[in-house]
């Protein structure tokens, strides 16, 4: 008969439920924010969190893409987290977080200011290129709102 509740602290499925609430207040999500960025259940993550149930190696897959970081590193239980506190590291959280519910639109224009930004070679340098880049305008065919109309000819 499979036994109901928590699981022992020091199992697998506690840490992993440790692990998964700790990289997800990091990231300044609440569970209802997780549960919508990786696909699953607001409930289930809860569970999860508090170790009662486990998690199948899909469950991992989706909630690290809500997470924004690789599968392993749900499952890096060690302490060994020098790479996590990193400047990009904490960087690239932030982003993540505040670009969820964006449209593709804006993600495309932070991609160019941001490559522009990391491309320069010094800061005088790199704030006028920034400058540049947010001005351009992708280039191609408008479509959505923001398209001008053409006259057909008659």
């Amino acid at each position: 008969m499979p036994r109901k509740g928590k699981a022992k602290p020091d199992s697998s499925q506690a840490k992993l439920g440790k692990r998964v609430r700790e990289l997800r207040e990091r990231a300044g999500l609440s569970q209802y924010d997780l549960s919508v960025a990786s696909g699953v259940s607001r409930v289930y993550l809860g569970t999860v969190e508090r170790a009662e149930k486990g998690a199948s190696i899909e469950v991992i897959e989706k909630l690290a893409r809500g997470l924004n970081v690789e599968p392993y590193e749900l499952l890096q239980f060690d302490g060994s987290r020098a790479a996590e506190s990193s400047p990009p590291a904490r960087l690239g959280r932030k982003v993540a977080s505040l670009a969820l519910g964006s449209g593709i639109s804006r993600l495309d224009r932070f991609e160019r200011i941001a490559k522009a930004f990391f491309e320069a070679d010094d800061e005088t340098h790199g704030s006028a290129v920034v400058e540049r880049a947010a001005l351009k305008r992708p280039r191609g065919r408008r479509t959505g709102r923001g398209a001008r109309r053409v006259a057909r000819p008659r």
